[in-house]
């Protein structure tokens, strides 16, 4: 699909005022310009971020007599139950509560529900699990903002429920809710609105330890938890995150260490990639297909032979997830191509028996990316349909939408770019009809057009290791912090060769002085396909390496297309 490139234009008196005031380059100010970085104040953050610039965890509104509550039921001996969801962030979350809390002297456990059998949040199986063994205090982690019936229960039975999570609240908040800590929770003033769960975790820790230097222990476990749930790495979360990566490349605990090992990137700099594409996917593996439960296990442990077990453990099933995923992949392409009229469809709905409901969600992020539109998948089951759903455009707020049609669910819930649902079978084709009409009753076709904004215009002779270095100080890129990109027009195909070695093409471009290879997807077979006198436009990130001791700069392909 074409995309719309936008380059960004220069803004001369913001960059001015950064550079006067900082002693930066004018590229670099017009870089944090673009990512609406403005003032000295935020440069100054964002360039050198400092740990001593987190907030205050009690600016949280209910943060203070959540950890009296907390405090008291340890000098009780009460017994606790740390509640959290079956994904990256709920898991790393928990694993700080439970280490801090256990270290403090609580009497604690923990209890993650089956994905499969029980859904998100605090379910009927929990509850009772939660009334049986006698728990007095329940902290959830990365859920239960939504679970007012099952907390009301609880309340009721005397058990107060400290609820962490950062997902947007419903029409209402569960009102017997002993406390709330959600940067979305009514009247919340709390500075920060995009923290993870394990992040909201990781301040309710905080809080707790006071200023104990030992909080700084878990960054690599936020940092895990923040980068795999695609939040975005501005503010606070881009503090946690750049400590994070320290402590994870530098981790001593057993379960980091064998997850590394095991996915062959043991002694490798970890960054957020790695986190994005080889970690986190291990990790959630386990609650996608079966119990989140080894995944907890993996972080808790002190034995590196038994975390190299439980590791290996979670590369397997990752890898039958990925088939899982595959096929699910292809039939939901194949149904697409015969099912759907984008002329008239602005949203891709299906739903089978056959789909197993813990990969349909990555599915459906693959497919939003495919053909940008939004995609929910529903997986069938004695006549209930659960349903996971994404997008990511920008004037499109997926939940906002979905509380129109709420009187036909069962239970839903989410954010802007992702949701859950849960509803009879039945109701599945007004369902359909109900969301894609609303969709382009608000939204023009324009709107699933996409946008690729551009840094700004560079000539070949303007690369330079000391340009990449300058790009460089942006990292950690991920979330809301794309890798700089720069558009150059007017390239030549230099040369095709074939690297036997790597079993490859690799691509040589020039502007007639200068030649750089470049990298990218679908780039090679589509250059291969013009003349050596055709011209061709090229967006790219500009990367520096070494090679044989050697500096080297090569281009990191974005988009394509033929000059005009």
């Amino acid at each position: 699909m074409q995309k719309i490139w936008q380059i960004l234009k220069p803004e001369t008196d913001k960059v001015l005022r950064l550079t006067k005031s900082l002693g930066i380059s004018s590229f670099l100010a017009q870089l944090l310009i673009n990512r609406k970085i403005e003032t000295p104040e935020e440069a100054e953050k964002f360039l050198n971020p400092s740990f001593s610039d987190l907030y205050d965890p009690f600016l949280f509104k209910d943060m203070g007599k959540s950890v009296e509550r907390i405090k008291r039921a340890i000098e009780r001996k009460e017994k606790i139950l740390v509640y959290g969801d079956y994904d990256v962030d709920g898991i790393t979350g928990m694993t700080i509560l439970l280490k801090i809390l256990k270290q403090l002297g609580g009497r604690v456990d923990y209890y993650i529900p089956h994905r499969l059998e029980e859904g998100y949040g605090i379910s009927p199986e929990g509850v009772n699990f939660i009334k049986e063994n006698r728990f007095n205090l329940v902290i959830t982690v990365d859920c239960g903002t939504t679970d007012t019936a099952e907390i009301e229960i609880l309340a009721k039975e005397g058990i107060d429920v400290v609820v962490t999570d950062h997902h947007e609240l419903g029409e209402t908040s569960p009102v017997s809710v002993y406390s709330l800590i959600n940067p979305f929770a009514p009247q919340e003033t709390y500075p920060e609105k995009s923290l993870s769960g394990s992040g909201v975790a990781f301040k309710l820790a905080q809080a707790i330890l006071g200023n104990s230097s030992e909080i700084k222990e878990f960054l690599d476990l936020v940092c895990l938890g923040t980068i795999a749930d695609i939040s975005p790495l501005k503010g606070e979360n881009r503090i946690l995150v750049n400590y994070g990566l320290i402590n994870l490349n530098e981790s001593k605990k057993p379960g980091v260490r064998a997850l590394m090992e095991v996915a062959e990137i043991g002694g490798k700099k970890i960054s957020p990639y790695e986190i994005s594409f080889i970690l986190g996917p291990r990790i959630n593996a386990m609650g996608r297909l079966d119990s989140a439960e080894l995944s907890l296990k993996l972080f808790l442990t002190e034995s590196l032979s038994e975390a190299m077990e439980l590791a290996k453990l979670l590369d397997i099933t990752n890898r039958r997830r990925q088939e899982i995923e595959e096929e699910i992949y292809n039939e939901a392409i194949s149904r697409i191509e015969r099912e759907i009229n984008f002329k008239e469809d602005f949203s891709i709905v299906l739903e089978s028996p056959h789909w197993h409901q813990g990969v349909i969600g990555i599915v459906a992020s693959k497919l939003f990316q495919r053909y940008r539109r939004p995609v929910i998948l529903f997986s069938l089951k004695d006549r209930l349909a659960s349903g996971s759903g994404r997008v990511d455009l920008e004037d499109v707020h997926l939940l906002k939408i979905l509380e129109r049609c709420k009187h036909l669910f069962l239970t839903y819930g989410g954010h802007k770019s992702a949701c859950g649902i849960k509803m009879e079978e039945d109701f599945l084709l007004p369902f359909k009809n109900l969301f894609n009409q609303l969709l382009k009753e608000n939204f023009s076709p324009e709107v699933f057009l996409p946008l690729l904004y551009i840094d700004g215009e560079l000539n070949f002779s303007s690369l330079s290791p000391a340009l990449v270095e300058e790009c460089n100080k942006l990292a950690p890129f991920g979330e809301d912090n794309a890798p700089p990109l720069f558009v150059t027009h007017r390239l030549k195909l230099k040369n095709l060769l074939r690297n036997r070695r790597r079993n490859r093409e690799e691509v040589w471009v020039t502007d007639g002085f200068f030649t750089y290879q470049a990298r990218g997807k679908d780039f090679e077979a589509w250059v291969s396909q013009l003349g050596r006198e055709d011209y061709f436009d090229l967006v790219y990130t500009p990367r520096s390496g070494k090679l044989q001791g050697e500096n080297y700069l090569s281009l990191e392909v974005k988009d394509f297309r033929q000059s005009i």
